[in-house]
C-alpha cells in the first residue's frame, strides 16, 4: 500500500504541523533524508560500477558484490589500480558517517515504545531526536572522495563526471 493510499484510507494518520515554521522544519528534515539516501546509494553504485567495469561483472558478483560500501571503496581501487585510497582521511569516515545514518533511515532498529510514554518509569526514556544532518559536508565528502580516485586513477576523470552532476542539481564545490 502506497503512504498516500494509507493515509487517505486512515491506515496512517499524519498530524499536520502546526504553523509555517514546523511545515518548513518538517519539510527540510525530509528532504534531508532523501538526499541523505541517494547520495550513499549513489556512492554505493558507483564503486560498484567500477568494480565490476574494471574487473568484469561476473568476477565482481563472485568475490565483491557482498561486501560493506566502505570495504568496497578500500578494496576495489587497489585491485583495479593497485592503489588504494587513504585509509585515514577525512572523506572515508564522512563516507561511513553517512552511510550509518543512511542504515539508521532504511533499517530501523524496534524498540519497545513503551519507555517513551510515562516519565515515571524507572525505565522511561527520551526520545531520540532525528540526527542534524550537515549535507554541506557530505558533498565535499564526494568531491574529495572523487579528487582522491582521480589521483589513483587520473585516467577515469571522476571529479569531472561527478562535477557535472552536482551542477544540475545546484550544487557548486
Amino acid at each position: 500500500m502506497t503512504e498516500n493510499k494509507a493515509l487517505k484510507t486512515g491506515v496512517i494518520k499524519r498530524l499536520p504541523p502546526s504553523n509555517d515554521f514546523d511545515q518548513l522544519t518538517y519539510s527540510y528534515d525530509k528532504e534531508e533524508y532523501i538526499t541523505c539516501v541517494f547520495l550513499s546509494l549513489f556512492l554505493e553504485g558507483f564503486i560498484n560500477d567500477f568494480g565490476g567495469s574494471h574487473l568484469g561483472d561476473e568476477y565482481f558478483r563472485k568475490h565483491l558484490e557482498r561486501m560493506e560500501t566502505i570495504s568496497k571503496y578500500q578494496v576495489i581501487p587497489r585491485l583495479v589500480t593497485g592503489k588504494e585510497l587513504k585509509g585515514d582521511s577525512q572523506h572515508l569516515a564522512r563516507l561511513k558517517e553517512l552511510i550509518k545514518i543512511r542504515n539508521g533511515i532504511v533499517h530501523p532498529k524496534s524498540e519497545d515504545g513503551y519507555q517513551y510514554t510515562i516519565p515515571s518509569l524507572p525505565n522511561f526514556k527520551e526520545p531520540k531526536r532525528s540526527q542534524k544532518l550537515n549535507l554541506k559536508a557530505f558533498f565535499v565528502m564526494l568531491k574529495d572522495l572523487f579528487l582522491e580516485l582521480n589521483e589513483i586513477d587520473p585516467t577515469a576523470h571522476h571529479p569531472d563526471h561527478i562535477r557535472k552532476y552536482l551542477v544540475k542539481v545546484g550544487v557548486e564545490l
